[in-house]
């Protein structure tokens, strides 16, 4: 019997293990007003939503932003 597939990056993946502080890089790229943020923008996770289903991202390079991203959207740093 096949289980229900996760989304790399989803709850009960890596991004699960994401806590707050702890630096995180973007799966895809995001376009704002002020500019983009390319795949691999690293930033910090400031606050975890709903047990890692969310995280608001606060990133500093190219240009200050705080988002709030879906676990899918991001990856914790290895190491």
């Amino acid at each position: 019997m096949a289980g229900k597939p996760v989304a790399k990056g989803g709850p009960g993946h890596a991004a699960s293990a994401i806590q707050e502080l702890d630096v995180v890089r973007l799966l895809a790229q995001v376009t704002l007003d002020e500019g983009r943020l390319p795949v691999g923008t690293l930033g910090t996770a400031v606050f975890r939503h709903q047990n890692g289903e969310a995280f608001e991202v606060e990133f500093m390079t190219p240009f200050h932003a705080l988002l709030t991203l879906r676990a899918n959207e991001v990856a914790a740093l290895d190491g």
